[in-house]
């Protein structure tokens, strides 16, 4: 096995967190995770910080009412002026 990379700087660098795993992979078991990061060269977290983080996911897709999110407001686009063009100025002012 070669030298693995510090779990923390990955997650920093990749925009990588157990959470979105755990979203996109509900069902994946601590054994899974651990293999998915060994075959990237990254040095897993313990099961507990896992095991934590599973708890966290599982209660929010049980709880889908905090989730809903409100609508934003729409922004209203600034109109901008016409410009006039200096010739057709010029032109008129003759």
């Amino acid at each position: 096995m070669s030298s693995l990379h510090n779990f923390n700087l990955f997650c920093r660098r990749k925009n990588f967190s157990i959470e979105k795993y755990l979203k996109a992979f509900p069902q994946s078991t601590y054994q899974q995770f651990f293999d998915f990061l060994i075959s990237r060269d990254v040095q897993p977290p313990k099961e507990e910080e896992f095991l934590r983080f599973k708890h966290v996911v599982k209660e929010k897709i049980e709880s889908p009412l905090e989730e809903i999110r409100q609508p934003r407001k729409s922004r209203k686009s600034r109109r901008t002026k016409n410009k006039v063009e200096d010739n057709d100025q010029i032109l008129e002012d003759n």
